[in-house]
Order: C-alpha cells, then structure tokens, then sequence
C-alpha cells in the first residue's frame, strides 16, 4: 500500500511524493514528469505546454503568437455620402502581401484586419464591411501606411473584392451573373496575363451566361460552384456577396480604388436590365463589349485609366 502522502502520476506510473502538477489540458502528472515534457510556460497565458509548442526560442507558445501576428478588422459606422464611389453598395477587399515587416504596429492605426493565408508568404488583411466614400478612404489609409512600412507583394498575392448582393433578389443576381459572365474577357484584359490565365485560385467560369436564364434557384446554384473561381459565387451563401479575385496582389491604392468604383457601378447598372438586354449589351465582340462595359461607368477618366493599364489596346 503507498504511503498517504504519495500519489499516483500517470506518465511515469509511479506513486510519487505530492503534489501534482496540473497542466493546460487537464492532464496531471508528478513535478519530475512536468520538468521533463512540460517544462514550458507561456509568459503571456502562463499556460503550461510541452515544448515543440513554444514559438521558434521565444517565450511564448503558438497560440499567443497567432493572437500577437492576427486581429479582426474594425467595424466602422457606414458613410451614405457616394460623390466618388457613385455606389451604395457594401463592399469588402482582402490584399495579400509577400513580406509585411512589423505589421502588428498596424493594430489599433487601421480598420484592417490581419489573418494568415497558406498560399502566401505574407500575412492577408482584410476590411471591415465599406460603403460609400469613407470605404475608399479607409482603404487608402492602409495602404499609405502598409507602403510606408516595407509591405511588398509577389506574384503569388491577390487583391480580391467582395461586392455586396444580400439586398438584391435572385433576379438581379442572376442579371449581375450573367453581365459577368459575358465580358469575362474584358476583365481579364485589365489584369496581369498570369493572373488571368495561370492562376489556380481564380480560374475562368466554367459556366455560360445563357445558364441564367434557366437557373432558378441561384442559392443552389452558387453552392454547387468552386470557390476558386475568378468571379465566385460560392460567396453567396457565407457572405451574401459575389467574390472578384481576378486582380494581382497590389499595395496601390488608385488601382484598388479604381476597381472598386469600376465593378460597383458595373453591377449596379445591370441588375435591373432584362436578359435579353444583358445578352444584347454584352454577348458581343471584343471592342463592343469593353466600350458596353466602360459606359456603364460614366466616367471618362476611369475609361481612360483602364485604356492605359490594360493588356491589350481599348479601343472603345
């Protein structure tokens, strides 16, 4: 029989002088088996954890990092002032970057917020929901700030944009769809040819606009589509948005400005248009279609703009 004063440690089998000591997981073991696996305590959460759960030589463990490293974007009153973005719809943008040196000085100085994405080498920030010209502002000072820092992208970043369609009827979503399907090319023409055509996380629709008109149940449908498309639907369900991660990775904040207003507007004018409309406007050759696009801007220098960073010549 052990003595009163011993206790049983389960990782060395042993009864033991008390007492044990208590670990994060709800696992208790003697102070010897603790000095020798679980040395290791968190000098943030002062949890004990073994030691493959430290972060790299610091004093820290993973989990304290990643709270260190991310934070949720900061949710911001919405502005119904429109003089520049000429849109009422919400919005959302996630920028991915290569190397973002000391970017948790950003936490508390922006509305954006920081997660980690695999696909890149960087950290991925991401907006609150935008509106109006407050959106455009709030996302022009992270940039100003993000530049100054040393952020860099490469060729394996994106620039997505969430564009807002939880107020629109499946109808209109379905006019939105189909605009989109039908000047696929045009939007490709204002990106770099490897994101267009060599990127595995925003790869060509593999449906047609002609589908919409027969697709009336859009819920299921957007479901049933990849997420990794560069016009994604998937988003419908989980954000109540269409999904645009055509564009490279960039840190300029007139390029992602410009294409915000471009696609806003874009969606706008056709969500109430007919589909024979769409098809007439849209389902047309190439110079047709950009300068059908271009003027549901109604902004000549946006027109110009793209006419200068497109691949090939605008004619329109």
């Amino acid at each position: 029989m052990p003595s009163l004063a011993t206790v049983y440690c389960p990782q060395c089998r042993r009864n033991v002088p008390g007492p044990l000591r208590h670990l994060h997981d709800d696992y208790d073991v003697c102070p010897s088996c603790y000095a020798q696996s679980y040395c290791f305590t968190c000098s943030e959460c002062h949890e004990s954890y073994m030691g493959f759960d430290r972060y790299a030589n610091s004093s820290i463990c993973y989990n304290c990092h990643h709270l260190r490293m991310c934070w949720e974007a900061e949710p911001i009153t919405f502005d119904e002032k429109i003089t520049e973005l000429k849109s009422s719809r919400r919005f959302g943008i996630e920028l991915e970057t290569e190397e973002c040196p000391n970017h948790t000085a950003l936490r508390g100085k922006t509305v954006y917020g920081s997660k980690y994405d695999g696909s890149i080498s960087g950290m991925e920030f991401v907006s609150p929901i935008l509106q109006g010209d407050k959106g455009l502002w709030a996302t022009r000072g992270f940039c100003t700030r993000a530049r100054h820092m040393g952020f860099t992208v490469d060729s394996d970043c994106g620039f997505h944009l969430h564009i807002d369609v939880s107020n629109n009827t499946n109808l209109q979503r379905r006019h939105i769809a189909m605009a989109y399907a039908y000047t696929q090319s045009f939007w490709h023409s204002l990106v770099a040819s490897y994101r267009a055509y060599d990127s595995s996380y925003c790869r060509p629709l593999d449906w047609n606009g002609e589908c919409m008109v027969t697709t009336y149940n859009m819920p299921r449908f957007c479901d049933n589509q990849e997420r990794y498309i560069w016009f994604n639907v998937h988003s419908l369900e989980s954000h109540g948005t269409f999904e645009i991660r055509l564009h490279e990775g960039t840190l300029d904040s007139k390029r992602i400005c410009n294409w915000v207003k471009i696609h806003l507007r874009f969606a706008d004018f056709v969500q109430d248009l007919k589909f024979r409309q769409i098809a007439a406007m849209f389902n047309v050759n190439g110079n047709q279609m950009a300068k059908a696009v271009m003027d549901t801007w109604c902004d000549p220098a946006l027109r110009r703009y793209f006419q200068r960073v497109a691949r090939r010549a605008i004619y329109a």
